[in-house]
């Protein structure tokens, strides 16, 4: 695609062209690494919402364009946005947070994968205390069916097939961790086939292991000098 040259652009990156002086547009260079890679015809194509329009329609229209019968990627993956207590992740903001801190905060790798999953991946997943806090009870809802090892020796082939086809249908994992949960109330009813697709099912996701020693350690500091300043103030009454 072709963007006419405007006064103000660096004439270093403009060229003479049969249409106007100008230069290509800049979505030019992703088809360019993709088809240089992949090929004129590949499966996925991933990327944030926001470069549906005008970014991926451009890659589209001039890859198809460029090579005949090109039908470029067959399918888009276009994901949610991460925020953080209902506002964008931004280090300006002062609340950016890496995987990294929150592992050694204390919060278990477990529960970070179920709160990255808990949302399907075209919905924007917000990371706050309550998320947080119901990843710890889900993942401990789910161990608490079992005694040590019976998850980790589970059997993979008896994964629930209706988890399997939830997952087959656009990643829809919310609906897959539906079925957990179900199959967890079937276990507590002693249903054995339902234990059994449980405890493959759990380690498919790999949800085994410990979920956290403090739990106190999730509670902002902020609110634990409140909790403090309320007892100080009802001692004094």
């Amino acid at each position: 695609l072709w963007k006419p040259a405007k006064d103000s652009d660096d004439k270093s990156s403009i060229f003479k062209s049969p249409w106007s002086d100008g230069r290509p547009g800049w979505h030019i260079e992703c088809s360019a690494m993709s088809t240089s890679f992949l090929g004129k015809n590949f499966d996925i194509h991933g990327g944030g919402a926001d470069l549906k329009f005008p970014h991926h329609e451009n890659e589209i229209a001039q890859s198809k364009c460029c090579f005949e019968n090109s039908e470029y990627a067959k399918y888009w993956v276009h994901n949610g946005f991460l925020t953080v207590n209902g506002e964008k992740m931004s280090k300006s903001l002062g609340n950016f947070i890496t995987i990294r801190e929150l592992l050694e905060g204390g919060v278990s790798g477990v529960v970070l994968r179920f709160i990255l999953l808990n949302s399907h991946y075209r919905k924007p997943l917000d990371y706050n205390n309550k998320a947080l806090s119901d990843a710890v009870n889900a993942i401990e809802k789910f161990n608490a069916v079992f005694v040590s090892g019976e998850i980790e020796d589970a059997n993979m082939s008896d994964v629930a097939p209706e988890i399997i086809e939830s997952l087959k249908d656009d990643l829809n994992v919310p609906k897959a961790f539906a079925h957990l949960h179900e199959l967890v109330k079937r276990s507590k009813n002693n249903d054995k086939e339902a234990k059994k697709a449980l405890a493959a099912s759990l380690k498919f996701f790999e949800f085994a292991g410990d979920v956290v020693e403090k739990r106190e350690e999730f509670i902002p500091s902020e609110i634990k000098e409140k909790i403090i300043m309320i007892k100080k103030c009802r001692e004094k009454k």
